[in-house]
């Protein structure tokens, strides 16, 4: 039997709805943030709560917020499923106002990060990251220029992985995969 390296057990049981945040880009996103069983999470754009599974791991909490409906019943499911206590959804558009402060990271995974760059300076405690999940160099270009406008540090990343073939004669890469996925963008507070 095939097991896929990029999905655990219990994420390949969930429910899909809009693209994902693979365990790859999640592993980058917690190494640079340093976020860990004492951190606050705030994220905007649930999709289908694949990341907020991975954060709910490590983190102490996570309040996500998702304005389509469709996505917050299918994210709230996907909770349900594995029994989460530590996630708050809210079924409400992000820019109507966030309530939540001293955050350690603020997560967003909309397609228009760049216009809530400020609500998530005023969420976050000092020294805390934005990080966002952006798929395409204009959207990550907005919202790094953006970012550069009110945070301290800015940079971006893209995490690649290859798969290899090992057998007694050779090692090489495998000849498929899944090695671009998105643009991830830190700023810190």
């Amino acid at each position: 039997m095939k097991i896929k390296p990029y999905l655990t057990s219990d994420l390949k049981k969930l429910r899909r709805g809009p693209a994902i945040t693979l365990p790859k880009d999640f592993g980058i996103i917690v190494a640079y943030t340093g976020i860990n069983k004492n951190s606050k999470i705030i994220e905007i754009g649930t999709g289908s709560g694949f990341l907020t599974v991975q954060f709910s791991r490590i983190a102490k909490k996570i309040i996500t917020y998702e304005k389509r409906k469709d996505f917050a019943d299918l994210s709230k499911n996907n909770f349900q499923s594995l029994k989460l206590k530590n996630v708050k959804l809210l079924n409400v558009d992000a820019f109507e106002g966030i309530d939540e402060k001293d955050a350690d990271l603020f997560m967003i995974d909309i397609h228009n990060a760049h216009e809530i760059v400020k609500i998530a300076f005023d969420s976050l405690k000092e020294g805390g990251y934005l990080a966002a999940h952006c798929l395409s160099v204009e959207q990550s270009k907005l919202l790094f220029l953006e970012c550069k406008k009110i945070f301290k540090e800015v940079f971006m990343v893209e995490t690649l992985v290859r798969e290899y073939d090992v057998d007694e004669l050779r090692t090489r890469p495998k000849h498929i995969g899944i090695i671009h996925t998105a643009y991830l963008l830190f700023a810190r507070k």
